[in-house]
């Protein structure tokens, strides 16, 4: 079997790009689940944008759930490393004290293919 769907139709190959353009990744996530040559096609869709901010921008005091986002991250991209490559967009949150966390160059460091990336310094709460 060949790898990225190639073995697939055109035309269902195309449903998972309709389904990223549409950013509909409760279809993605589920199709990924049903058959090993869906899961690299979305994959690329699930993973092209990926942000850490805070769960609650609210009430942010710290970065701490931020923090374990990018360590969670860290060791998927570390075990599946062909996942980083799909990452083209990043938003980080950080707190300014936090900011010389040595988590966020490392996972910076494994994503090559980032074309856009956002760092947010967050002062009391965020919008």
């Amino acid at each position: 079997m060949a790898l990225w769907g190639a073995d697939l139709p055109f035309d269902i190959s195309s449903i998972f790009d309709v389904l990223g353009i549409d950013k509909d990744l409760s279809s993605l996530k589920s199709c990924s689940l049903t058959h090993r040559t869906f899961r690299p096609l979305c994959q690329r869709h699930i993973f092209s944008t990926v942000a850490f901010v805070p769960q609650d921008p609210r009430s942010y005091t710290g970065m701490d759930d931020v923090i374990t986002a990018l360590e969670s991250f860290a060791h998927v991209v570390h075990d599946n490393a062909i996942l980083a490559t799909y990452v083209k967009v990043r938003d980080l949150c950080f707190h300014p004290d936090e900011a010389d966390d040595p988590i966020i160059p490392l996972v910076v460091e494994r994503l090559p293919n980032v074309q856009d990336l956002t760092l947010r310094p967050i002062i009391g709460g965020i919008d």
